[in-house]
């Protein structure tokens, strides 16, 4: 059984989002799915709309408590993109408005898929202007924060 080509139409994913690799873990009931980005690519804008070309990229983690039965992990490097108003995370296509998938903070806040919708098309919160970026008070690590446009 092909499982990336599965999961990847499943997740909406298109070039040049790919599945690296995907791990069970049966007794315990779990997948984890590796996703990343080919290379060399330009991303749209979640603000403006313009083909862009990454500037970095961020890991993330997504859960979804029952994704075929198995408790999911999805670990991904996100495109980060410099616009005018900002640097913005690349859109991620298992984020879209009624997905189950919840990002998982690097601070151990969860950010389910429909509270992101409501906040921002990238699903990040959106921060007042001029700030682009936050601290996580618990770890002290860098976040990506989606800026209004």
């Amino acid at each position: 059984m092909d499982y990336p080509a599965i999961f990847s139409a499943t997740l909406g994913l298109h070039h040049p989002w790919h599945i690296v690799s995907v791990t069970f873990g049966r007794d315990e009931r779990r997948m984890d799915i590796r996703l990343d980005v080919f290379l060399g690519n330009l991303f749209t804008c979640p603000c403006c709309g313009k083909p862009t070309p990454p500037c970095g990229y961020e890991e993330e983690t997504w859960f979804h408590e029952d994704f075929f039965g198995y408790a999911t992990y999805l670990n991904a490097r996100v495109p980060q993109l410099q616009c005018g108003t900002g640097i913005l995370a690349a859109d991620r296509p298992w984020s879209r408005t009624g997905s189950r998938f919840s990002r998982l903070l690097p601070n151990g806040a969860v950010v389910t898929a429909l509270a992101a919708a409501e906040l921002g098309p990238a699903g990040e919160v959106p921060v007042p202007r001029g700030t682009s970026e936050s601290r996580s008070p618990a770890s002290g690590q860098a976040m990506a924060i989606r800026r209004n446009c």
